[in-house]
């Protein structure tokens, strides 16, 4: 753990603000050693906790998930269960996937609860599906299944061809991430609706509003808040490989040839001409 780093404030964009580094690595070092060992062992011991009961809290949402109630109930019931999962010892983002993860292994059991033999030849081959099925949901922890259930139907059935070509062995959560990214699932709702620009290519006037919305609107938030709203957490969770993938894009730029000889008057003139 770079206890520096952590305690350094962030630039809007999310990346380490070297403004602050100096007066961060004053405060780590006038906080002593034994200071940082003990927090050191406070973070992994938080850390190993969160991984060990990762299985009893992925239990409990899906529980949830599995009891009948009204939407509106369940909308409720919800937000305080975000809540208390925090309040028991997980972070934000584990709580995102917990929920994500939870409501797909609900929805996959109701589906297995639901199998009869009518396509199968006895009652000895449907009871062999529905224990295939139940050890492959078992086989991956919160983090892989929150990747499966952002999965369309495609994705979801190459995982499940890989597991079973495999012989039982699970994709890593980094294979989950890239399946996911390249079949991402269609949500309903105003969160995903859906647009054209994900299949088409958009020209390069398009581009460049779209690019000024998005630093406009970034700059906009407060990032020093954000992670205590758990909706607005579930939401960039949804796009955090595309994040990545920003941030890649710019760092490569930054460092490009032609970025570090010219100006950015220059650049542009590269650009367009």
């Amino acid at each position: 753990m770079n206890l520096s780093t952590i305690i350094n404030p962030t630039r809007e964009d999310g990346g380490v603000d070297h403004r602050f580094t100096g007066l961060a690595n004053e405060i780590v070092s006038r906080a002593g050693d034994e200071c940082i060992k003990d927090l050191s062992h406070l973070y992994q011991y938080t850390n190993d906790a969160e991984a060990r009961y990762e299985k009893a809290g992925l239990t409990l949402v899906t529980s949830f998930f599995q009891v009948e109630m009204e939407q509106w109930q369940r909308r409720t019931f919800l937000k305080k269960l975000r809540v208390c999962l925090q309040e028991i010892g997980f972070k934000p983002s584990k709580v995102s996937k917990l929920i994500t993860a939870g409501e797909f292994v609900a929805a996959e059991l109701k589906d297995i609860e639901g199998m009869t033999d009518e396509w199968c030849s006895s009652t000895r081959e449907l009871e062999q599906i529905k224990s295939e099925r139940l050890a492959y949901l078992q086989t991956y922890g919160a983090s892989g299944l929150y990747q499966i259930a952002r999965m369309n139907w495609k994705g979801q059935a190459e995982a499940r061809n890989s597991y079973a070509a495999s012989e039982g062995k699970p994709l890593t959560v980094r294979e989950l991430e890239r399946l996911q990214s390249k079949y991402p699932a269609e949500i309903s709702g105003s969160r995903s609706r859906k647009t054209k620009l994900h299949e088409e290519r958009v020209d390069s006037h398009q581009t460049k509003e779209l690019v000024s919305t998005l630093v406009n609107t970034v700059k906009a938030i407060d990032w020093s808040s954000i992670h205590d709203d758990p909706e607005a957490m579930d939401l960039l969770s949804t796009v955090e490989l595309r994040l990545d993938h920003m941030a890649e894009l710019v760092e490569k730029w930054k460092y490009s040839p032609v970025t570090i000889t010219t100006s950015r008057y220059e650049q542009l003139e590269l650009e367009f001409n």
